[in-house]
């Protein structure tokens, strides 16, 4: 069962899989309609304009998004929307090292 996800504003590194991409046009140009499933099952939504990133049906990928707010979908079922979708790469860590003179 689906269920919402933080709250509004907050702003959150997600894993996704692509269910479906839907094009719809608009005055101001297509918008691409994202429905995305989590790993728990959870349904999130993303409607993004002409410049976003593209992300492909069936793929999974990691995320940093913004949530918008919260809704059901069609059948009813509890999602969560999404805006200001990025993929996230966690940076390389690197050790620290300590440098200094060496004790006698």
């Amino acid at each position: 069962m689906s269920k919402h996800i933080g709250f509004p504003a907050e702003r959150r590194v997600f894993t996704l899989t692509v269910k479906k991409v839907t094009t719809r046009e608009t005055e101001f140009g297509p918008i691409y309609d994202h429905d995305f499933i989590t790993t728990d099952g959870d349904i999130l939504f993303w409607a993004a304009s002409n410049g976003a990133i593209r992300l492909v049906e069936g793929q999974t990928y990691t995320v940093k998004a913004t949530i918008k707010t919260h809704d059901t979908d069609d059948s009813g079922a509890k999602r969560t929307i999404l805006l200001r979708v990025v993929e996230h790469y966690e940076p390389a860590r690197i050790p620290r090292v300590s440098v200094g003179l060496r004790r006698h």
